[in-house]
Parts: C-alpha cells; structure tokens; sequence
C-alpha cells in the first residue's frame, strides 16, 4: 500500500507538531487530530489509503476507541494504523489486548525508525514510481 496522505492522531501539541513539521519537511503531505474524533472525522475525509499514526491515550476518543470505530466502519475509506505511543496494550480484566495494527512505535520515538515506518508504508514521497520496492522495518 503506497499512502496519499498521513494523519496523526496525537493529543501533545509539542509531539504531534514535531511530528507534522518533520514528515512535511521529507515531503509528506500531513494532516493532524488532538484526538480519536477528530481524527475519525478526517479520516473520512481522506484520499484513499492514509496511512494513520495513532497515540492511545487521548481525550474524547481513545486510540483503542478509535480503532474500534474504524474496524467497524465500511464507509472509510483504506488505512493502516501505526501505533505511536508510551502503551501498546489495553488492560481488561482478561488480562492484557493486543493492539491489532500495521505497526507499533514506542514513545518517546526514534525519528529515524519512525522515517523508515512512514517509508515502508507510504513509499519515498519524492519517488514518482509507486512501484518502488520499499524495504520492510
């Protein structure tokens, strides 16, 4: 899947500016929520497929809520998820979940591994040919 379109999902202004401004300044084409609404509303919105880098823990809507809803929503359009966040798991009282996503980074996050996920996923953004081999993290 080559993305047209990054969205982060990401409620800390400093994180997710650094974020955008970096991916933006690779060539990315960036949009940004405070949190799993916003987002989901973008998403919607979106050129297929959009590539989502999504933090769990947020006000209003949760990344684990955000995930739901779009698993359950036909009408959005083609997405991954990567997970961008301090927690990838959701205790229940089973135990821990696993988050079901395309990949998952820790926080605080290595800008170069976050490159080369972003890269994987969406392609080179200076790269014309859509069939370009992209190698995997």
């Amino acid at each position: 899947m080559k993305c047209k379109t990054l969205l982060i999902a990401e409620d800390n202004t400093d994180i997710r500016e650094s974020i955008a401004y970096i991916l933006e300044a690779e060539g990315y084409d960036v949009r940004s929520a405070t949190n799993g609404k916003e987002a989901l509303e973008l998403l919607k919105l979106q050129d297929k497929p959009t590539l989502v880098l999504l933090d769990l823990m947020m006000p209003v809507m949760t990344g684990w809520e955000f995930l739901e809803r779009t698993q359950a929503d036909l009408d959005i359009p083609e997405h991954r998820v990567v997970i961008l966040s301090a927690v990838a798991r959701q205790k229940t009282p089973e135990g821990f979940l696993p988050v079901e996503t395309a990949a998952q980074l820790t926080k605080p996050v290595d800008l170069n591994h976050l490159l080369r996920t972003v890269r994987t996923f969406c392609g080179s953004p200076d790269s014309s040919d859509d069939n370009s081999s992209v190698t995997a993290v």
